[in-house]
């Protein structure tokens, strides 16, 4: 597939909508965590987390309960632990999400990123099945971007 260009012979400029639109989804859900109370913000982080221990019995007593055990292999890119966090991964996903975004489309992008996140969580539950900890953050998702952006360079 060819690269997408404004203008023949010209490269394209600025990000896709769709990496803007998933960095500022990130921006958004953080400053909404940020605004609760502490209690609160922690409750929100962990209902949000993916913790392997949810599958685990008595697990459905963990924020979030029994959605959260369905929803956490996706939710837990949405939330990051701090803003230095939020501001590593969404550099990172504007530099490779705008490579694949470019050559792949938006829809291929958000599937791919996806894709990638699950994939990189479902690794983490096989490596930590009994863990307690909370993972948070797109940074899987952003892995499975840098390789796919890598593989493009030599496509």
């Amino acid at each position: 597939m060819r690269p997408i260009v404004e203008e023949e012979g010209e490269p394209p400029h600025g990000a896709p909508w769709a990496v803007v639109l998933l960095i500022g989804l990130l921006l958004a859900v953080h400053l909404y965590v940020a605004a609760l109370s502490e209690k609160d913000a922690e409750a929100t982080t962990q209902a949000l987390a993916f913790i392997p221990l949810r599958y685990h019995s008595g697990g459905e007593s963990l924020p979030g309960g029994a959605l959260a055990r369905i929803l956490s292999p996706a939710t837990y890119m949405l939330v990051h632990a701090d803003w230095s966090h939020l501001a590593i991964n969404a550099v990172w996903l504007l530099i490779f999400g705008t490579m694949v975004a470019r050559r792949t489309g938006p829809a291929r992008f958000l599937v791919m990123t996806a894709a990638t996140g699950l994939a990189g969580i479902a690794l983490f539950w096989a490596l930590h099945a009994s863990d307690d900890s909370s993972v948070v953050g797109i940074s899987g998702a952003v892995s499975g971007l840098m390789a796919g952006g890598i593989r493009l360079l030599h496509a």
